[in-house]
């Protein structure tokens, strides 16, 4: 009765869901688009971001032999996101 009780609500719930819509990049003008411009391009797409990046990454290899596996994959996985921060942003989806 309970799994019955769970499959019914998971699929009125994935019934209800609003349509998906990706979040662009903002153009020069619009609203947002000196902070866009300012995080995203600048500091983590710029020197910044890229040494601030890499250092996650080493410091996460380094904690590797030590056997600190969870803060070394947190670190790898943080860094790899400054990389492509600019991707992460206009690739996130919301709900309207």
């Amino acid at each position: 009765m309970i799994k019955r009780t769970s499959l019914l609500t998971a699929l009125l719930l994935m019934a209800l869901a609003g349509p998906s819509f990706a979040i662009t990049a903002p153009t020069s003008g619009s609203f947002g688009y000196t902070v866009y411009d300012i995080f995203v391009v600048n500091m983590l797409q710029g020197a910044f971001g890229f040494v601030g990046a890499l250092a996650l990454i080493i410091w996460g290899a380094s904690m590797l032999p030590r056997g600190a596996w969870l803060p070394a994959v947190f670190c790898i996985v943080a860094g790899g996101a400054i990389i492509k921060a600019d991707s992460i942003v206009s690739s996130l989806g919301m709900l309207i």
